[in-house]
């Protein structure tokens, strides 16, 4: 459904900042896009180089993601189900971990990309997060679906 919902085609470059085990990334591969995947996990960083047979996986703290990649790295659309409230070195609940992967995300993308992510039902326009909705509207248009 994400990609799907990311009109994900032939042509594109698919950014998955926090690919896992490479779930969403499988479908953007489906559709023709090139893959640009990042992990974190160690484990999953093998596993992801292993199902897509390539050693491009870069390996860094997703909500760092824009200013990490190299600069040749501007994916058309981008895809995540990012960490809902852990980040690495970080001890405990992290409420802010999914809002710095987003915007690390959305900074990343070519102007005129797309982008969907999977959230938890806790981050949402009407709820504490309303402000970061308001700031990532001046930046691109958000559509929210449940």
């Amino acid at each position: 459904m994400a990609a799907e919902a990311a009109g994900i085609h032939d042509g594109d470059l698919s950014l998955e900042p926090s690919a896992g085990t490479g779930m969403l990334a499988v479908f953007a591969g489906l559709a023709g896009a090139s893959l640009a995947l990042n992990e974190y996990a160690e484990l999953r960083v093998q596993i992801l180089r292993q199902v897509f047979e390539t050693r491009a996986v870069t390996q860094f703290n997703a909500a760092t993601i824009h200013d990490r990649l190299p600069a040749s790295i501007v994916p058309s659309v981008a895809v995540m189900n990012p960490p809902f409230s852990a980040s690495p070195k970080v001890e405990g609940r992290y409420k802010a971990a999914t809002i710095n992967h987003i915007r690390s995300a959305l900074q990343r993308l070519a102007p005129g990309g797309r982008f969907v992510t999977i959230t938890g039902e806790s981050f949402s326009s009407t709820s504490d997060w309303r402000e970061a909705f308001e700031d990532m509207q001046r930046i691109c248009r958000v559509c929210s679906r449940q």
